[in-house]
Order: structure tokens, then sequence, then C-alpha cells
């Protein structure tokens, strides 16, 4: 028996939607709000199948009608039922052979768990009441309780991974020490999480073991108070290309056992990472960083990419300065306008905090908590260097890119001599040798 139409028909802007009438939703289309009404609001009597509108009105009918009576567990057979399990666009949810009325529970989270405890057959279904897309698999035969409440989560868990992208970012669980932080959706901003214990900081070392060396998995960038040889490292962002995970490493926390930390399951340590030329490590602008990192931990960075080298090699025209990581990613980073505001306001933000020109103060850094403008922005750039590495690296030739590993290895090299200056003029300068290419 099809249940009767319980709708409405709403106008939004220039558009018509269909409400239900039980619990006033919005669909596209009259299809979209049968399927709904279909697997939410399908009062069936088990004996005599006549459909009711809720669930009270169901009630009173077995009540008077059969007297309280229902078949027994073993011989009702009921159409599947869909308990809700995510109010989200894409949602999952389970659908499972439905038990009697007096076996239900009132809460539907509970009723999602009666599957597993019954050893009722079950599969997984997902479902988007806007675009009224329904794709159900068959239902497979399990021999335990314990196969079928497994294979539920690992299914699951697997459409959540897939419909990931249209849910508000929330940060990996690297192990159950990860440190949970609001992030603002509107750039998208990858999952990240900060690091500032030992036991975190082991497991991290452990996820960058074993990347995928071409295109490059790490891209690094660092903060601090006069971030230099004169001044102090406050974090380290390190953005994973395969995961999208950004990691935020408490330096100023954890002080030196942030670079001699081993990981759980592999000997290596950050610092044996930064150093190690067979792992290529992307920077933008590496001299100021790898002076720092020498002066105060004794790092000597190696297989270093620079992208402001990169993106000096793929001009077309005088190649006699070089561009701010700001003006590559407003130029080179093909942001959509939506997100380019987005990323404008979220840097604008933190550099009111930390800029002295703006009433800020570099200290922000070393202050703990951190403040979530301040995670905001020190995820914001580096998660774009990939972006950037993608567009140069399409323009780049054999003998370009010979130049750039060059150039960058000296970086790393005039960054550690005691005559190096930080801060000065001709930082600006592309090579020498580059000038009249």
């Amino acid at each position: 028996m099809q249940p009767p139409s319980t709708s409405t028909r709403t106008s939004i802007g220039s558009s018509e939607r269909e409400t239900c009438s039980s619990c006033a939703r919005l669909f596209k289309s009259k299809h979209a709000l049968d399927q709904h009404v279909k697997a939410i609001h399908n009062f069936d009597c088990i004996s005599c199948r006549r459909h009711f509108k809720s669930a009270a009105a169901l009630s009173d009918h077995t009540r008077d009608v059969h007297g309280g009576r229902l078949p027994a567990p073993q011989q009702a057979t009921t159409p599947p039922e869909r308990v809700s399990q995510y109010s989200v666009q894409d949602s999952v949810a389970v659908t499972r052979s439905a038990p009697p009325l007096h076996q239900r529970n009132a809460n539907p989270r509970a009723n999602g768990n009666d599957a597993a405890r019954n050893g009722t057959k079950a599969t997984v279904t997902t479902a988007c009441c806007v675009d009224s897309v329904s794709q159900t698999s068959a239902t497979p035969r399990y021999k335990t309780r314990a196969w079928v409440a497994n294979n539920i989560v690992n299914k699951i868990t697997s459409r959540s991974q897939t419909a990931a992208l249209a849910l508000p970012r929330a940060v990996p669980t690297l192990t159950a020490f990860a440190c949970p932080i609001a992030i603002s959706s509107e750039l998208l901003l990858p999952p990240y999480c900060l690091v500032d214990t030992a036991t975190v900081l082991a497991a991290v070392v452990d996820a960058l073991s074993g990347l995928p060396t071409q295109p490059p998995s790490i891209y690094i960038d660092l903060e601090g108070v006069n971030l230099s040889r004169h001044g102090s490292i406050s974090i380290l962002q390190l953005h994973v290309l395969p995961t999208r995970h950004t990691y935020l490493i408490d330096i100023y926390t954890l002080r030196g056992e942030a670079f001699t930390t081993h990981g759980l399951s592999v000997g290596q340590t950050l610092g044996a990472l930064l150093e190690s030329p067979d792992i290529p490590k992307v920077f933008f602008d590496v001299r100021n960083d790898s002076d720092a990192l020498h002066a105060h931990f004794g790092i000597r960075l190696g297989g270093i990419q620079d992208l402001q080298l990169m993106e000096l090699a793929t001009r077309k025209f005088a190649r006699r300065t070089v561009k701010s990581l700001v003006r590559c990613i407003e130029q080179d980073s093909q942001l959509t306008l939506r997100d380019r505001t987005a990323w404008m306001k979220c840097k604008d933000d933190g550099v009111r905090l930390f800029l002295p020109e703006r009433g800020g103060s570099y200290e922000v850094f070393d202050q703990r908590p951190l403040s979530a403008e301040i995670l905001r922005y020190c995820v914001q750039d580096v998660h774009l260097l990939p972006r950037l590495w993608t567009r140069y690296d399409r323009k780049m030739t054999k003998k370009w890119w010979w130049r750039v590993g060059r150039e960058s290895a000296e970086r790393v090299r005039s960054s550690q001599s005691s005559d190096y200056v930080s801060h000065g003029k001709d930082k600006a300068l592309a090579p020498k040798s580059w000038r009249n290419l």
C-alpha cells in the first residue's frame, strides 16, 4: 500500500519546494518527498498492513483493533525501515528488517543498533534528501552478529569518508591523542591538529614515513618571533599532501624534543626527516627558516625545493626580483573569488594580531593557548603551497629544475654561514646568475 501524500507546496524565491507535513522538511520534487515519507514516516500495521501517518495513530489502531496482540517476532515479515544516523545533507542510513512494534525503542538512534543486537540482516544505503538519490545494495547473508556489526561500521566509515568534502571540516583523529580544533569552513581549510606532546608527535612522525616523493608530499612553513638566529621558532606548520592534513607542531612547548622524538613504529625523528636529502620538502623562501632551525636546533635542511625560486624560473619576463608568498597566492593559486576573499580575511585577521604596524605583537605566537585567528593564519598559507607547486611544475624544464635544486641548496648553505643577514634588502633580489637569463 502506498502511503498517502503528506505535502504542501512552498515557494522559496523563484523555485517551489515540497514540504513534508510531518516534519516540515523541504524537498526539490514530489518524488524526493515520497521517498522521504516511505523511509521516515511509514507507519504500517504489521498485522493488517494498514498505513498510518503517525506512531500514535498506529498505536491506537493496534490497541483497538488487534487488542494489543502482535504476531511473534519470528513470524513478522515487515517492509524495511530506514533509520537516519546523521542529520547532514548526504546522510548515511542503515536499512534493516524492522522488529515488531513492542520491541522498538522510542529513540531512533538506539533502533539503529537493533540489527547488530538481534542478528537481523543489514545493509548500508546512501540517501540524499535534496537530490533524491537512494542506492541500496542487496542484502548480504551474514553468519554471526559480530560480523553484522563490523560490516555496518566499516561501510558507514567508507561512505562517510566519501561524503567528507560536503561536511564542515573536522580535525583528523590521528590517534586517540589528537587535539580537536574548530576550523572555518569558508575557505575549506584542510583538517589540522595542534601537536604539543611527545606522544602525539611520535604518531605524526610515523604518519610521515613512506610518503610518495613525486609530487612532494611534505610542505613546510615556520612562524615565530623575529624568525631567525636572533629570534625564536614558535610553530612549525607541516602539510601532508596525500592526506590533506596539516600538523601545527608547537616548537615553543616541545623545544628540542620536537626534533629528537622517535616514531612509535619507525626509528626516524622529525629532525632526521628534515635533514634527509632523499625526502623532498617544499618551502617558500627557505632562508630564514633554515637560519632559525640551524641556529637553535642544529638542523641542516636537505632535499629542499624552494617555491619562490620555482616561480622565478617559470617567468617569461625579467628575473630581477622575487615575489612574496602573498603575491604568488593572489596571482597563481587560481582560487575562486569566494575562496580568495575568505583567504584574505583570514590573513588580515592574523596580521592585525602580530604586525607591530597594525597594533599587534609577534609575541602572540608564544601565547598559550593560541587564539583561533592565529591557528587559522598558520594553516591557511601552508595548505595552498601544493597548488603553487603544481602550477609551477607544469612550466618547468629539466634545466630549470636543475637550477632550482642547486640554488635551493645554496640558499640553505648561505643561511647557515656566520655572515648571513636575515632581513637585508638584497633578499628581494633574484640570484645573480639568473638575472640575465
